[in-house]
């Protein structure tokens, strides 16, 4: 069973939500300036465990084009943020409970290490879902849209077993460069997530000592 630390990683921001399945992939983007928006631009559905949505926006755009644009950076800049939120709480864990003395430099530098490159992963992984755009046409920007939305989705699977892959890759670097302490940290980190996932033991070929 996952533990704590697995919920509160899943755990979203109040714009981003798991919702029901469904495969990722670009739809059309309505149209008409009375269309109503569709349901995920008002209300998110309950969270389920198959995907991870996130719904990003952008007001006044001069053209749908811009606005969509805008509406994806802003939902890649939320899951960023979730996934950095939660490393977080295991990379201070690590430094606090891991046993291993650093200096606040190194603290620093390590939280960068690991936050950067995991959030940079799991933000990658979205798609474009669904989107949405309500045209607000002037004399002076006849292509200008109101409002525009993206639902952008990735597997909730995916989010669950990238940290690990990111955090294993990041101690062959670290290994390679002679950087002990990293190692030790990264080692405490990844025993804590195999546990959150509900595989404690080592795994076969793994050369970790968690």
């Amino acid at each position: 069973m996952r533990t704590a630390v697995l919920i509160a990683f899943l755990a979203l921001p109040p714009l981003a939500a798991a919702l029901l399945g469904g495969c990722a992939g670009a739809h059309p983007a309505s149209e008409a300036a009375d269309a109503p928006p569709p349901a995920w631009v008002l209300v998110v559905p309950e969270a389920t465990a198959e995907r991870v949505y996130f719904v990003g926006g952008r007001s006044a755009a001069p053209t749908r084009e811009e606005g969509l644009a805008s509406a994806e950076a802003d939902a890649r800049s939320q899951a960023d943020q979730a996934a950095r939120e939660r490393m977080r709480a295991l990379a201070d864990a690590a430094l606090r409970d891991a046993g291993v003395e650093t200096s606040g430099v190194e603290r620093a530098g390590f939280r960068a290490l690991v936050l950067d490159a995991v959030a940079e992963r799991l933000a990658a992984t979205l798609a474009v879902e669904e989107s949405f755009a309500r045209p607000c046409p002037s004399p002076g920007e006849p292509q200008a849209v109101c409002e525009a939305f993206v639902l952008m989705s990735a597997e909730t699977s995916v989010w669950e077993r990238l940290p690990e892959e990111v955090l294993a890759g990041l101690r062959v670097q670290q290994e390679r460069a002679v950087k002990e302490k990293a190692v030790r940290l990264l080692d405490w980190m990844l025993a804590r997530y195999r546990e959150s996932m509900g595989g404690a033991e080592a795994r076969p070929g793994d050369d970790t000592n968690p």
